[in-house]
């Protein structure tokens, strides 16, 4: 188990193609003062859905299980659960928030808490709501790890003899580097050859934040020997294979980007932005942790709503970059 330290004050690296008048773009998120990695075991703990009950201290210890708060009345109707008989297991380790479900969130924030506490997966599987179980993502990732997991029914009250859980390693969207490059070579297999390819990552299939004119993005990135991919069409597996042999990736700010977890360190990786974006660095800080070359394109959206935002790439200012990336 990794043992508290002093947390260390991250500085991340700058874009490779920062513009002057866009520092303040990153300005935020250009230090940040990192998690100390640490886990606590407590005995005899309820698990009361998506909350966790310490019987002995009569209290929740809901920083371990949410990002959000909620009322009280929420919390302390729990109680009533107390009614019903437990199923009772003899251990398990606690990973999850209310986010943990959605790609980046899973990889880079549930993921790096169970790697502080890697060595005690052999004897203690994972806790997770059976509703994880119908996720391909969480039960492949799972298996490439070598992680056994133990689905509970959220319905009914579970007794832990024995909880494991390990503290948020970082605020959601940042990084304790030392945990997240632990996890990144955990993702990729011994390959001796060279990462040659050049990825583009679409998300023409997605509902919502696509590129208004992808069709002329993909003439130009096709031209510079770019592939042109939907994440959504692979297996996880093949998606870590794919990022393993790549030394480039592309895409707009969303989901697949998390994918640069599986590329060798020194990949270029360039982030479609929405334009006066000061917020949402969660890429251009994974990037920095994960010890690749960062770049981005800061477009004109349809709302300054980065969540919602459908953006039109700058064709030119895209074939400059291109051009700095060769």
């Amino acid at each position: 188990m990794i043992k508290r330290t002093t947390p260390p004050l991250i500085t991340r690296n700058l874009p490779i193609n920062l513009r002057q008048n866009d520092i303040q773009l990153f300005e935020k998120a250009l230090t940040y003062q990192a998690h100390a990695p640490h886990a606590y075991t407590f005995h005899n703990i309820n698990i009361l859905k998506d909350h966790i009950f310490h019987t002995a201290k009569f209290t929740f210890l809901h920083s371990f299980s949410h990002i959000l708060p909620f009322s009280a009345f929420s919390q302390w109707k729990k109680l009533s659960w107390f009614l019903q008989p437990p199923k009772v297991i003899d251990r398990g380790i606690w990973i999850t928030d209310e986010w943990s479900a959605a790609y980046f969130h899973w990889l880079t924030d549930a993921l790096t808490r169970l790697t502080v506490v890697e060595e005690k997966t052999d004897v203690s599987p994972v806790l997770l709501p059976a509703r994880y179980q119908q996720i391909p993502y969480i039960q492949a990732s799972l298996q490439v790890l070598n992680i056994k997991a133990y689905y509970y029914n959220p319905r009914k009250r579970l007794l832990v003899k024995e909880l494991i859980i390990p503290a948020h390693t970082a605020a959601t969207g940042n990084y304790n580097e030392t945990i997240i490059q632990r996890l990144q070579e955990k993702f990729i297999t011994n390959n001796n050859s060279p990462a040659t390819r050049k990825i583009y990552v679409s998300r023409q299939k997605a509902n919502r934040r696509t590129i208004t004119n992808e069709t002329a993005v993909i003439s130009v990135l096709q031209k510079y020997g770019y592939e042109i991919h939907c994440f959504e069409d692979y297996h996880f597996s093949d998606q870590i294979a794919l990022m393993q042999q790549s030394k480039v990736l592309i895409g707009l700010h969303g989901a697949g980007l998390t994918n640069m977890l599986f590329m060798p360190a020194g990949a270029q990786i360039l982030e479609l932005r929405n334009a006066g974006d000061t917020h949402n660095n969660c890429f251009f800080s994974l990037a920095s942790a994960l010890r690749h070359r960062y770049y981005y394109l800061a477009n004109t959206g349809d709302t300054a709503d980065t969540f919602h935002v459908n953006i039109t790439v700058d064709i030119d200012r895209l074939t400059d970059t291109l051009e700095q990336i060769n």
